[in-house]
């Protein structure tokens, strides 16, 4: 974060202009408030080929709603096949969420390791 409180992306505009990278305003029904973002890329570190959450914020008041966990469902019914989602580093409620949130969507079927969740939606989706 910078002394004007913003905080420096160095890939930030390459969500807009590169294939494999996209980002998503969250913003609520009817209303289009914004309540957060999520940004998306195809680096994976333990697959062949997938998507990975690069970033994923909901703004502090409109969290423990749901939105986080409608906003992370919709990015990987978005995306079907391998999915990488790391958790901040050393925050544990950032691990927490995306236990729960892919715990939910997985039915389980997903890995720890290297402090990356690891699963595979292919199968999920396609039964949806």
């Amino acid at each position: 974060m910078n002394e004007d409180a913003l905080f420096e992306y160095p890939w930030f505009e390459n969500y807009f202009t590169e294939e494999g990278r996209d980002a998503c305003f969250i913003r609520e029904r009817g209303t289009g408030r914004l309540l957060g973002f999520v940004m998306i890329n195809t680096y994976v570190r333990k697959w062949d080929s997938g998507h990975s959450i690069a970033e994923f914020m909901i703004l502090p008041k409109f969290r423990r709603n749901k939105i986080g966990r409608k906003a992370a469902f919709a990015c990987f019914e978005r995306y079907p096949g391998n999915w990488e989602v790391s958790p901040s580093y050393g925050s544990e409620q950032a691990y927490l969420f995306w236990k729960h949130v892919i715990h939910e969507y997985a039915g389980k079927n997903d890995q720890y390791e290297d402090g990356i969740f690891l699963f595979s939606n292919y199968d999920l989706t396609r039964e949806r």
